[in-house]
């Protein structure tokens, strides 16, 4: 363990010298510059020895930024550590070799590059850091089997990756250029959780020879993995990352199959008989494309066929061929709305808002914001649907606070939203709707609405959101849980509103800005006394506040939706204040329904 001592250093300057001297008491010695013509490289390079569980470990500290904002690169020995070298590939271990006074040495990634703020103004303790970190991942790489199994499930896409990128530049030093020249990128949207299905997927190409690119759709064999022990990867280890001295050869379909049985052998099973079955056509062609799913991670694979058939038997030809194939590994665009809409929530123990039936009604200055925000989280995803009602049309007026821009002006809102955001985005089921919520030209909204989860009134028109309470109670025992969002003044703060069948929670009218005094004098947001300023425009006024309004207050619809799906969704009445106000304010509450209400009493005498 190394420890820290307290010598502060606030230039690049002092810290060089306090790293230089600090990595001399630790028995590193510094040594020349490893350039290239360009002059990239190692810079600032100490070698040392790290203390292990297993032994000692020969390693190289390079600093290539001197205000730590990228962390410092520690590069492995791999000579006299066969106690490390005998389990690669590993984890946080990169294929790819740099060559340091003639030895070839390992990137080793002990940390996450956002994971920690590194004290700068004490360079011996980022130092220190570095080394402790860095012996405490090599020690459980090579003394842990589980952590080496949890840490290369998580880390098999890139490690893909890794090998992917290696076996161009070795193809490329050894003088194989023709095939791994080609940058192979498969763009997948929907992944089946069968254990092996036939897609039409897109794969991009790009022919590092010529520069040029193109995008081709072919059929793709995609296979599920259900297990999550990964067997060792030795053998494409051995055959893309061995020395750069070594010939180059692919790996074969035959080690693939070997491989995939050990993983999986019901995967393995699937794509071996898929193969037999179709051997006859699959002859004939010149590549196979494959892509491995485990868990969200996806390892596509292109198989070259050797450009002649042996003459014998089908069975013969199929036994002959599995070693003439050969492998070159591809990467994967992953656009599975599974993947796209719950990444951001891993291990926060939230849903996201696939299936659901949501419905927002405004698509201006909050709703265009919201639908971006909800889309982004699931809505409209697998079985569910977004819908986007607003009967607009977008002015140049509207796009200094819009979510929308120039390239849609004079185009309905909803419908512009809606393409804007299946350009963005994928798998979603969106429906635009280009009337009023209560046009009679679109009868299924009165049918529909009250089967909706989720209707959220993003108007900001008060007329509006009173008309849609009038409905809501108007559906009974059908009703869907409602989300009233609006700005208050110019902007001073944003609100929400939740309101859920038989809570005994207020709907919107019971906290209206008029008419209902007792309810005004407590939980107006800005003051009775608070003056809105209004501008004019042509035939009409508007009230003037700036975008950050309109993105505050999706944000806050945004966080009540995700609560409210997550099962929090207390306090039901939200206020967000800009730090400028210093006026009258209100807190976020639980409000009852108001005796005044006349929609919530007449619902109750009705029941």
């Amino acid at each position: 363990m190394f420890t820290n001592t307290q010598q502060f250093a606030h230039d690049e300057t002092s810290r060089k010298l306090l790293v230089s001297e600090h990595l001399f008491t630790l028995g590193f010695k510094r040594e020349q510059d490893v350039v290239n013509v360009d002059g990239e490289g190692l810079k600032y390079c100490w070698a040392g020895s790290l203390s292990c569980l297993k032994g000692l470990l020969v390693i190289r500290i390079s600093i290539s930024d001197w205000n730590f904002i990228c962390l410092p690169d520690v590069y492995i020995e791999p000579l006299n550590a066969t106690w490390l070298t005998s389990l690669f590939p590993l984890p946080h271990i990169h294929p790819c070799t740099i060559s340091v006074h003639g030895v070839e040495h390992y990137s080793l990634c002990y940390s996450l590059a956002d994971a920690n703020e590194l004290p700068r103004s004490n360079p011996q303790k980022i130092i220190n850091w570095v080394l402790n970190q860095a012996a405490s991942i090599i020690n459980h790489l090579s003394t842990n089997e589980k952590f080496r199994q949890l840490e290369l499930l998580r880390e098999i896409e890139p490690i893909w990756d890794s090998f992917y990128c290696y076996q161009a530049m070795r193809a490329l030093i050894t003088g194989n250029t023709l095939i791994e020249s080609l940058h192979l990128t498969v763009r997948i949207e929907n992944v089946p959780d069968k254990f092996i299905d036939i897609a039409p997927c897109h794969w991009i190409c790009h022919d590092a020879q010529s520069g040029q690119t193109k995008e081709v759709k072919t059929e793709t064999i995609l296979v599920r993995v259900h297990s999550k022990k990964i067997p060792s990867l030795t053998w494409l280890f051995k055959t893309i990352g061995e020395s750069q001295a070594q010939p180059y050869n692919r790996p074969t379909f035959e080690q693939f199959l070997k491989w995939l049985r050990e993983w999986d052998k019901a995967a393995h099973y699937s794509l071996f008989q898929y193969i037999q079955a179709h051997w006859d056509q699959i002859q004939l062609r010149t590549l196979i494309f494959v892509c491995l799913r485990v868990d969200q991670a996806l390892l596509p694979a292109i198989f070259f066929l050797p450009s002649s058939t042996s003459d014998g038997t089908v069975k013969a030809a199929k036994k002959d061929k599995y070693n003439e194939i050969t492998m070159l590994i591809g990467q994967s665009i992953n656009l599975n709305p599974n993947f796209v809409y719950s990444r951001n929530l891993t291990n926060m123990n939230m849903n996201n808002l696939s299936g659901l039936h949501i419905a927002i009604v405004g698509c201006g200055a909050i709703g265009g914001y919201l639908a971006g925000n909800i889309a982004r989280l699931g809505a409209g995803t697998g079985d569910g649907a977004l819908w986007l009602i607003d009967p607009d049309i977008l002015g140049s007026h509207n796009i200094g606070r819009h979510f929308l821009g120039k390239n849609y002006i004079q185009k309905y809102k909803s419908e512009a939203l809606k393409i804007e955001l299946e350009q963005q985005l994928v798998g979603l089921n969106i429906t635009a709707i280009t009337g009023s919520v209560f046009s009679t030209y679109f009868p299924r909204l009165q049918e529909k609405l009250p089967k909706f989860d989720l209707i959220i009134d993003a108007s900001g028109k008060m007329e509006l959101s009173e008309a849609l309470t009038e409905q809501w109670h108007k559906w009974l025992d059908q009703r869907p849980t409602m989300l009233h969002v609006w700005i208050q003044g110019n902007g001073e703060c944003v609100q929400g509103l939740l309101v859920k069948h038989d809570t005994g929670m207020a709907c919107r009218s019971c906290i209206r800005r008029s008419g209902f005094y007792n309810s005004e004098a407590t939980l107006s947001p800005l003051g009775s006394n608070h003056e809105t300023k209004h501008a004019f425009l042509a035939c009409h006024d508007f009230t003037p506040y700036i975008v950050s309004a309109s993105t505050s207050a999706a944000s806050l619809a945004t966080d009540m939706v995700m609560d409210w799906i997550n099962s929090t969704p207390s306090p039901h009445y939200r206020t967000r204040y800009v730090e400028r106000w210093h006026g009258h304010r209100v807190e976020s509450q639980d409000v009852p329904t108001s005796i005044n209400c006349p929609y919530c009493q007449l619902h109750s005498r009705a029941n």
